[in-house]
């Protein structure tokens, strides 16, 4: 038998093995209702063959599956667009720059409430446009009706410095009012072996073994095994779109996310 066909015939039986475990793992969660972090290390030394019940003959620490599943967990939120959450406060008069928060992805929308509790949604204005056709703005003043967001976060240090938004025009004692943001933002990373990702949210329960996927695949690559990196590749991709599809079938489902005058 040809080389060639030894291998084509090995990558199918691989496939179909991959596609039943892709099965099997998701009818597992489904049962199972969720996914911990020692559950998820468990799964990944399985597919590896790294005798998950023996830890003197492992080749990986549990410190880096964990590093690999919070690098998971980070990609499938923003490729998901899985966490939203908002943030509401008083406008200062006269304050023309205000920190955002340090767990922002990017914002989706911003409305403002005036004195009298009227509610209007901000523009968004890319700093072209804004210097472009208003190069004075910082010393105009009246009631917001657009906001534009700054890359230019001038860290004094190596320290993370958190974004910045100015809303304009820039509001005064007689027209300031409460602004709320609503975006989208990074979960916390998981530590212990009793967590559950996502926030244990039981609408994502569904999609824990794309942890597994996810972290088996970067093993393969570092071991060397192209092959198999790509079948795990392939059924991780799988997840994220069935999981995208599922998801998209509820667009104005936003979970927890309460904007005054809008939702409630």
């Amino acid at each position: 038998m040809k080389i060639s066909r030894v291998c084509n015939l090995f990558q199918t039986r691989l496939s179909r093995f991959l596609l039943v475990s892709w099965l099997a793992g998701l009818a597992a969660v489904n049962v199972c209702h969720a996914l911990t972090v020692s559950e998820i290390k468990t799964e990944i030394r399985r597919a590896v063959s790294d005798n998950p019940s023996n830890s003197s003959f492992q080749r990986y620490s549990d410190a880096f599956l964990l590093s690999l599943i919070n690098e998971a967990q980070r990609e499938i939120t923003i490729l998901g667009d899985l966490a939203d959450r908002t943030t509401a406060y008083v406008l200062t008069p006269r304050t023309t720059y205000y920190s955002l928060p340090a767990d922002l992805i990017s914002i989706k929308q911003v409305y403002f409430a005036d004195k009298s509790n009227q509610l209007s949604e901000l523009d968004e204005l890319s700093q072209k446009s804004l210097y472009d056709k208003n190069p004075a703005w910082e010393r105009n003043s009246g009631q917001p009706n657009s906001y534009w967001v700054s890359q230019a976060t001038n860290p004094r240090s190596q320290n993370s410095a958190p974004l910045r938004i100015s809303y304009i025009p820039i509001p005064t004692h007689l027209s300031t009012g409460t602004v709320t943001v609503w975006y989208s933002y990074i979960m916390p990373d998981l530590a212990a072996d009793g967590d559950v990702p996502f926030d244990n949210r039981r609408n994502l329960y569904l999609y824990h073994y794309a942890f597994v996927y996810y972290a088996v695949m970067r093993i393969k690559i570092i071991e060397n095994k192209p092959t198999e990196a790509a079948a795990y590749q392939q059924f991780y991709s799988a997840s994220l779109t069935f999981m995208k599809g599922k998801i998209g079938e509820r667009p104005n489902y936003s979970p927890s996310i309460a904007i005054p005058g809008v939702n409630r």
